[in-house]
């Protein structure tokens, strides 16, 4: 009789510890499908307001600054330049200190490194090689601007001179934290400097 109950015992947490452990599943899924349908409302609002200037829809998220692109990691992503980075779930943030382009100096954007969405494609950064001359578009209401990347590095998390401006030149600096962050403290930084301004 003991040995029965035992057992029951053992399928009830059997079965409990299945359907926590797909609760937690399905909540993990349903959460990064209602990001990545935020940042595609951003995205489309953003390129909306683009492509039709006069009609510009009071709805539209004032802190979408711009998009980020880059084409051999399928990167297309929303950016805010508030500098909240509470909204790296929705957003790629630039700094709010940084001189926004065709300024002179280092525009500095941060992003998400993991298994979150569409919000996290940053965890492919490591991807990217310098010596190809890769190319990263950077879209504001304007213009777009067309960097090339030249430098690629790991860096402690208290480096901030990756921020700092180059004299004479017009540079992108992009940021992601090493997956998973809780155990690297690292950051890894992608530079590229400004080669071409394309009219919208």
């Amino acid at each position: 009789m003991k040995k029965k109950k035992k057992n029951n015992l053992l399928t009830v947490i059997g079965v409990l510890l299945i359907v926590a452990g797909s609760s937690i599943l399905i909540y993990d899924f349903v959460t990064k499908k209602i990001r990545d349908a935020n940042v595609e409302q951003h995205k489309i609002s953003f390129l909306e307001d683009i492509a039709n200037p006069s009609e510009k829809d009071k709805d539209i998220e004032p802190d979408v600054y711009g998009l980020l692109e880059i084409d051999s990691l399928d990167i297309s992503l929303p950016v805010s330049a508030d500098g909240n980075f509470e909204d790296l779930y929705n957003t790629l943030v630039a700094y709010s200190e940084a001189p926004k382009p065709p300024k002179e100096g280092n525009f500095a954007i941060a992003g998400h490194n993991g298994a979150c969405g569409l919000m996290c494609k940053f965890k492919d950064l490591h991807e990217i090689d310098p010596s190809e001359k890769e190319h990263i578009r950077f879209m504001d209401r304007d213009n777009t601007y067309v960097y090339e990347i030249y430098y690629k590095e790991i860096v402690d998390k208290s480096d901030i001179w990756v921020l700092d401006p180059k004299e004479g030149e017009t540079t992108l600096t992009l940021i992601t934290c090493r997956y998973p962050s809780w155990t690297h403290p690292d950051r890894l930084v992608v530079q590229a400097k400004l080669v071409e301004v394309i009219p919208n």
